[in-house]
């Protein structure tokens, strides 16, 4: 397919000289489209979960963040499925901190506190993820 595009090419810049200011746009598009295979827009997760799924944990999420919020707590500890096993990606032990900053800058949450990020595998089971 890049071999016949080149070829292509190169024929229409022999013939249309103008089509030359084109041409490498055009030629970056093509080869990103052939090497990608798939579909631009698609869902992005690491293990194939839907959708829905995804935005069900972020929900969970979220709630616990509110609730502990609510009940004036000074250190969370947030349940997230399990992931990998070096930082338990893509719920990471880091993220904490700065999920707690990011809620309170854009007022979802009243104040700041400690949050301790907990693998736990029965989210998984709950939200049908696989347990790496």
């Amino acid at each position: 397919m890049v071999f016949i595009f080149g070829v292509s090419l190169a024929y229409l810049i022999q013939e249309y000289p103008k089509c030359f200011l084109a041409a490498p746009v055009i030629a970056v598009m093509v080869l990103v489209e052939t090497v990608n295979g798939r579909s631009a827009f698609m869902e992005s997760n690491l293990v194939g979960v839907s959708p829905r799924n995804c935005y069900a944990v972020n929900i969970d999420i979220l709630n616990q963040i509110q609730l502990a919020d609510q009940r004036n707590v000074s250190e969370l500890e947030l349940h997230v499925p399990k992931g990998d096993n070096r930082d338990n990606w893509p719920h990471p032990d880091y993220m904490g901190k700065n999920i707690c900053q990011t809620l309170y800058r854009d007022g979802i949450i009243s104040r700041t506190f400690d949050i301790q990020i907990v693998p736990d595998i029965n989210m998984n089971k709950k939200y049908h993820i696989p347990i790496p």
